[in-house]
């Protein structure tokens, strides 16, 4: 098992879904290992996946990609500190003029690449801090405060020495299924994204945990559903992880739970 590197370390003032933890910069010494992730698709359909680097982080090679139902890619994050965001783009195609879009979660570069771009709402989103150096933990929460269009996990797969929760992080419910009426986002009759409560209200500072959140909530407690929302925030020492779309098939038999009524959340 690869060892982290100690390394020399200046403190950060924000970070942005992190925003109360004072965390490492990108200082490190060459020879310092690189963290995977292991990005698999187990939809039984395609999803392009799209993942962009936070500001002052270094960028890796790709910025979006298709999978194939059970295909897989695996990632190398640059050495040191990395930090950015990772989703699955939907019902994508090229137009007869060669312009790239997708119904759920499209960067808007027209390309399958996401280089400059940034997700369109409503979409579920991994959100990574990743720390390659010696006794540094990362951060990591799979996040549906900017919508649902995909079940989606991240999980440690090589932790190493040191501490944290370690756990999973997201959710493997369909949301779309059981999305109120108010909130979908339909394509050709079918519901591909659920929006969320501060997206339909266009009020980010209201997304805290009142009727629709704690609706979501409950279906899925580990993950991030409203701004102020930190109990799905895991940490962990780990020199791989798992970002699964789809992690488990979606059972009908959560239809049987209600949506909220008169919801003002």
């Amino acid at each position: 098992m690869t060892t982290r590197r100690a390394i020399r370390f200046t403190r950060l003032s924000r970070y942005p879904f992190v925003s109360s933890l004072d965390l490492c910069s990108q200082a490190f010494f060459v020879g310092d290992p690189t963290i995977t992730l292991n990005v698999i698709n187990q939809c039984n359909h395609k999803v392009w996946a799209a993942i962009l680097q936070n500001s002052g982080s270094p960028t890796i090679p790709t910025s979006g990609f298709s999978l194939k139902p059970g295909e897989s890619k695996t990632l190398s994050v640059p050495a040191g500190t990395w930090s950015g965001r990772l989703w699955g783009r939907t019902r994508c195609n090229h137009d007869d003029a060669g312009k790239f879009s997708c119904v759920t979660g499209d960067c808007g570069t027209a390309t399958v690449e996401c280089s400059t771009g940034r997700f369109t709402p409503p979409v579920s989103v991994a959100e990574l801090f990743l720390n390659s150096s010696a006794g540094e933990l990362d951060w990591y929460d799979i996040s549906f405060v900017d919508g649902f269009n995909l079940p989606m996990s991240v999980a440690p797969t090589d932790a190493t020495s040191g501490s944290g929760s370690c756990s999973i992080s997201g959710c493997d419910v369909d949301l779309n299924r059981l999305c109120p009426t108010e909130l979908r986002m339909d394509h050709k009759g079918q519901t591909m994204a659920c929006k969320s409560s501060c997206d339909a209200r266009a009020v980010p500072t209201s997304c805290e945990p009142k009727s629709y959140s704690e609706y979501f909530k409950n279906l899925c407690p580990r993950a991030r559903v409203y701004a102020s929302d930190r109990t799905s925030l895991m940490s962990c020492s780990s020199l791989a992880y798992d970002v699964i779309f789809c992690p488990s098939s979606s059972s009908p038999a959560n239809n049987s739970r209600s949506s909220p009524a008169n919801s003002t959340g």
